[in-house]
């Protein structure tokens, strides 16, 4: 099972575009639609960001966590963009949870993707036969809002600006099927490099339980 057990903060969202940006860009000069403008910038990061997202990555700071039944030498964590591995519990036989002590994994890349590891020397305990003996909690996504790629805030002014030129779903004439693969086609081409491969698959079978609720 996959958890969000810490989500990305309005905050950084805003740290990347914020409203004066959008006015900008748009050339608004009042502040009428602000509320509005603040909503079309969140709603166009919730579809940006995450593994449900376009880019199926994480891509804020954001904190994840999973669980198995079974602990493995390499492990993939089930959301793209991993950064560091907070913590790894484990029931044992007693169905008792154990700390397991951080000198003994580590995450790497591994044919390039990031996996966690175990020590070769290290006793792989007998678990508690149940579905969650073991729960990996992960940080994923780039340090701070500060370092994430330009080409994200491109992409993030672009969705939130056609949202605030866009409000309804259709058009009295056939201008949508226009506007709409425009917007697609130019996302794809800014974030082609950055889009996780749809056959990406982590350690665990997991079933998201992810959110958008923001802190």
């Amino acid at each position: 099972m996959l958890e969000l057990v810490q989500p990305y903060t309005r905050e950084d969202v805003f740290r990347l575009v914020d409203v004066e940006a959008l006015k900008r860009a748009k050339r608004i000069q009042h502040l009428r639609e602000d509320a509005f403008l603040r909503d079309c910038i969140l709603d166009s990061w919730a579809y940006l960001d995450g593994p449900d997202g376009r880019c199926r990555r994480a891509i804020l700071p954001q904190r994840w966590a999973f669980t198995t039944a079974s602990l493995c030498a390499r492990t993939v964590p089930p959301v793209h963009g991993a950064r560091s591995i907070v913590s790894v519990t484990y029931y044992d036989a007693n169905n008792d949870p154990v700390v397991v002590d951080p000198v003994n994994y580590w995450l790497e890349d591994v044919y390039g993707t990031r996996s966690l590891l175990f020590r070769t020397d290290w006793s792989f305990p007998r678990l508690y036969a149940r579905h969650d003996a073991v729960r990996v909690v992960f940080d994923a996504g780039w340090p701070s809002a500060l370092e994430v790629p330009r080409v994200f805030r491109r992409a993030l002014l672009l969705l939130a600006a056609h949202y605030y030129d866009n409000r309804e779903q259709t058009f009295s004439d056939n201008r949508v099927s226009v506007v709409s693969r425009s917007i697609e086609y130019g996302l794809d081409k800014l974030l082609e490099k950055h889009v996780v491969p749809l056959d990406y698959t982590g350690g665990v079978h997991a079933v998201s339980r992810r959110t958008h609720v923001l802190v």
